[in-house]
C-alpha cells in the first residue's frame, strides 16, 4: 500500500483512506518481455537460457575474440555456449570430450574455466562413436553392451568439473547424417538412450540434464514424424527440443518468403509438432540449434521466439548458431535480425526493465451506486493498481473485500454498492498505474495531483 495522501481538483481529502486493489495479469505476466528475457543456468523448466554457438578457438578453446563480437552486437553479456562432440570417432575420443583434454589453455578461453565460473555449456554428443556404426549397434546398446563407456564419460565430466552440464544426447538422430541414426529400429534406440542416461546418472556427482533433441522438418527415419515411436519417455529426458534453421525443408523456402506459419508446419515432424510434443509430455522446450541462412529475416527471428514464448510447459534455452558456417553470424550485415533479437531476447543482466508508461483512455461508466472503470492496456505492466478515494469512505481495505469484485485480470473494475453521504455529496476521484519490476506508472490526471473524477447517480 502507498501513501493515502493526495491532492484532488476538490482539495485535500480529509480522513480518507485510499483503496487499493491490484489486478494481477496472470498468462500475461509469463508473456512479457521481462519473462522473456531471463537469465541464469539452464534447468528443466521454465529457465529461458539465451545461448550461443561460436566460430573459430582452436583444439580445446572457446574463442573469446567472437565471444566479444556477440555481446558488443546483441548487448548481452553471454553466459551459455554450446559446443560438440560429435560425431567422435572411437570410444576413447567418445567419452573423453576434446573440449577438456589434449591441455588447457589457461585464460578464459578454457572450457574448464568457463564451467567452473558458473556459466552454462552444452554438450553434443551421439550415442556411439563412428567405429560402432556397423550392424546392428542398436540391440548391443539396448542390451546394455555400452554401459561402461557412459559411466566412463560421466566421471571423466565430474573429474573436469562439467557435473552440471547439459547433454544432448542423440542429436538429431531422425536424420541419416547422423552415426547414431534411430533407422528402422527405434526401439532399440530409445532403450540404448535410456541405458545410457541411467549409466551416466549412477556416478557420484552427477547433475546433468538430458535434452532428447529431433531435427525439425526433415526426418529420413523409418518413424518419420511418430515421435512417439523413438522417445525415450519422460524419466530419461528432461528437455525436448527441436533444431530448424532458416530453410523450409519441402521447398527451399525462408520465413521471409512463406510466412512463419507455413515454415514452422512444414515436414513430418514439423517444429509445431515437436512443440506439441513437449507440452504434452510436460516437458520444457528448447531450440538448440537455429539461425539465419538466406540473409536478413527478422520474421524468422520474432517467429523462433513466439514458439519459445507460447509454449504452455516453458522453455528452457535457445541457442543461436554464430558460427558463420552452418548459419549466418548476427552481425550489422543484418540489422534487422540483429535488432529483432535483442528486441526478443534482451538479456536482463545487461539491459534494465524500465516502468511501464501511464495508462490512457480512462473511463467510468456509472450506473446508479455502481461504476466499471477502465481504461486502455499498457505494454510492458504486469499488474494494475487502482485507487479510489471519497468523502463517503471511511476506512476500506482491501481485507474489507467491499470493492474487490473484478481481480480477473482486465483492464476493467467494477465497483458496486459505493456508499453515499448525505449532504457531502456524491463525488469520487480515482486513479490508475500500470506497474511492472521496475515500478509504477500513475495516469496524468493523478500523477498531477488531480484524479479523475466520477459522480454516482
Amino acid at each position: 500500500m502507498r501513501s493515502a495522501s493526495r491532492q484532488h481538483g476538490k482539495g485535500a481529502i480529509v480522513g480518507t483512506v485510499l483503496t487499493t486493489f491490484v489486478l494481477a495479469m496472470g498468462i500475461m505476466a509469463l508473456l512479457s518481455p521481462a519473462a522473456r528475457a531471463s537469465t541464469g543456468p539452464i534447468t528443466a523448466g521454465n529457465s529461458q537460457t539465451n545461448c550461443f554457438t561460436l566460430t573459430g578457438g582452436t583444439d580445446n578453446e572457446i574463442s573469446t575474440a567472437n565471444l566479444a563480437s556477440v555481446e558488443s552486437t546483441t548487448g548481452m553479456t553471454v553466459d551459455c555456449l554450446e559446443t560438440f562432440n560429435n560425431p567422435a570417432a572411437t570410444w576413447d575420443a567418445w567419452d573423453t570430450p576434446w573440449q577438456f583434454t589434449n591441455g588447457q589453455p589457461s585464460g578464459t578461453e578454457s572450457w574448464n574455466n568457463w564451467v567452473a565460473a558458473g556459466n552454462s555449456m552444452i554438450l553434443g554428443e551421439d550415442l556411439i562413436p563412428q567405429a560402432v556404426d556397423t550392424g546392428n549397434w542398436e540391440a548391443s546398446c539396448a542390451a546394455g553392451d555400452y554401459d561402461s563407456y557412459a559411466t566412463t564419460l560421466a566421471q571423466n565430466l565430474v573429474s573436469y568439473g562439467a557435473g552440471n552440464i547439459t547433454i544432448r544426447l542423440g542429436i538429431e538422430a531422425n536424420g541419416n547424417w547422423e552415426t547414431d541414426y534411430v533407422g528402422t529400429d527405434p526401439s532399440d534406440w530409445a532403450t540404448c538412450y535410456d541405458n545410457e542416461v541411467s549409466a551416466m546418472r549412477a556416478v557420484s556427482g552427477a547433475h546433468f540434464l538430458f535434452v532428447w533433441n529431433p531435427n525439425a522438418c526433415y526426418s529420413s527415419a523409418a518413424s518419420g514424424g511418430d515421435l512417439s515411436s523413438w522417445y525415450p519417455g519422460n524419466s530419461y529426458v528432461d528437455i525436448i527440443a527441436a533444431d530448424d534453421y532458416d530453410t523450409d525443408c519441402t521447398n527451399n523456402d525462408t520465413v521471409a518468403q512463406e510466412g512463419f506459419s507455413a515454415y514452422a508446419s512444414a515436414g513430418s515432424p514439423s517444429l509445431d509438432s515437436i512443440q506439441s510434443f513437449a507440452e504434452s509430455n510436460g516437458k520444457p522446450f528448447a531450440i538448440p540449434e537455429w539461425g539465419l541462412e538466406s540473409g536478413d529475416d527478422p520474421a524468422y527471428v520474432n517467429g523462433i521466439s513466439s514458439v519459445l514464448n507460447s509454449t504452455t510447459s516453458g522453455w528452457s534455452f535457445q541457442s543461436y548458431f554464430d558460427d558463420g558456417d552452418g548459419a549466418e553470424q548476427l552481425t550489422s550485415t543484418y540489422p534487422n535480425s540483429v535488432a529483432a533479437y535483442k528486441s526478443d531476447f534482451a538479456d536482463s543482466g545487461t539491459t534494465s526493465p524500465t516502468p511501464p508508461a501511464a495508462p490512457a483512455n480512462l473511463q467510468a461508466s456509472v450506473n446508479g451506486d455502481s461504476v466499471t472503470l477502465s481504461w486502455s492496456a499498457v505494454s510492458g505492466a504486469t499488474s494494475y493498481e487502482v485507487r479510489v478515494a471519497g468523502y463517503a469512505i471511511q476506512v476500506v481495505t482491501m481485507s474489507d473485500g467491499v470493492y474487490a469484485d473484478d481481480t480477473t485480470g482486465t483492464t476493467s473494475l467494477t465497483l458496486s454498492n459505493l456508499p453515499t453521504t448525505e449532504g457531502n455529496g456524491d463525488d469520487y476521484w480515482w486513479g490508475v498505474a500500470a506497474v511492472n519490476s521496475a515500478g509504477e506508472t500513475w495516469d496524468a490526471q493523478t500523477a498531477a495531483g488531480n484524479a479523475n473524477e466520477f459522480v454516482l447517480g
